[in-house]
C-alpha cells in the first residue's frame, strides 16, 4: 500500500513539473479564456437567474 501511495504521488509530482516546464502555452490558454470569460458569465448569470424559480 505504502508503495502504491509513493508511486501515485511521484506522477502527480512529475505532471506537476511538465505543467511548470510549459509556462507559455499555459499563458495562451489564460488569454484564451479572458477571451470566453465573457460568454461563460452571461451563461452563470442565466444559471442564477432561473434557480429562484425553483425555490
Amino acid at each position: 500500500i505504502l508503495a502504491f501511495c509513493s508511486a501515485v504521488l511521484f506522477t502527480i509530482y512529475r505532471i506537476g513539473q511538465e505543467f511548470e516546464s510549459k509556462k507559455v502555452p499555459d499563458d495562451r490558454l489564460y488569454e484564451e479564456l479572458n477571451v470566453y470569460s465573457p460568454i461563460y458569465s452571461e451563461l452563470e448569470d442565466k444559471g442564477e437567474t432561473s434557480s429562484p424559480v425553483d425555490s
